[in-house]
């Protein structure tokens, strides 16, 4: 019965990730750092459709669940650290920074480190995780599935970060809207990491990316509310 909760939430998320999507593709132009903002809704989009493929297959034994459950896994691990990647780049490029080429190296260099670790999976069971030859789905042992969630935390950090750094700039200047707005963005980015520490703490508990299409659709709700104000 729990499986199919988590089906219901997971199709509640895709769809209000489908009509941000939607309404988000009339004002890309407008909306700061838009083309960022809607390849990270993209992917957690494709993340959340894997999750529901996921508890659709998970233990089952018809033939080739076990195929599409390593699969769906491959993927989920795959996009998972590209979207926490392009937030953080969303968050640097929405507040007004320019990315440059030192900065895109370093960024590339720990984005390609997670993709990797990801691939690898694919071809070594039990590295992030392991599908059981009864086609059950567990975590993999060793070092390297804390490191994988450290580089997608860090990700998400980054994003966190940058609207620390814009509450501290915006205290010296004595700006009180604007830090404001920071000290809203940063209790908003700080969504997913109670999401992930849920998660954690209660195995095969996809709290994950439900807490990021909140924050996501938190994050565009007070852009579009700023851009209003503006008018």
């Amino acid at each position: 019965m729990g499986q199919y909760i988590y089906i219901e939430l997971n199709i509640f998320a895709a769809t209000v990730t489908v009509v941000l999507l939607f309404v988000l593709g009339k004002k890309k132009e407008s909306f700061p750092a838009g083309e960022l903002f809607a390849a990270v809704l993209s992917a957690v989009l494709a993340i959340l459709v894997c999750d529901i493929v996921y508890w659709l297959v998970d233990g089952k034994t018809f033939f080739g669940a076990r195929k599409i459950n390593c699969a769906v896994n491959f993927l989920y691990f795959l996009l998972q650290n590209i979207a926490c990647s392009l937030f953080g780049l969303f968050c640097f490029k929405a507040t007004g920074r320019k990315i440059t080429a030192g900065f895109s190296a370093m960024y590339f260099i720990l984005a390609a480190f997670s993709v990797a670790l990801s691939v690898a999976s694919l071809v070594s069971n039990g590295l992030l995780y392991t599908v059981t030859p009864d086609n059950v789905y567990m975590w993999g042992t060793g070092i390297w599935y804390p490191l994988y969630l450290a580089c997608a935390m860090g990700f998400l950090a980054f994003g966190t970060g940058v609207y620390v750094v814009e509450a501290v700039t915006a205290r010296k200047r004595g700006d009180a809207a604007a830090r404001r707005d920071a000290r809203y963005m940063i209790v908003v980015t700080i969504i997913p990491f109670i999401g992930t520490a849920i998660q954690i703490t209660f195995f095969k508990l996809t709290t994950i990316w439900i807490c990021g299409v909140l924050t996501l659709l938190l994050i565009y709700s007070k852009i579009q509310a700023q851009l209003a104000c503006r008018m």
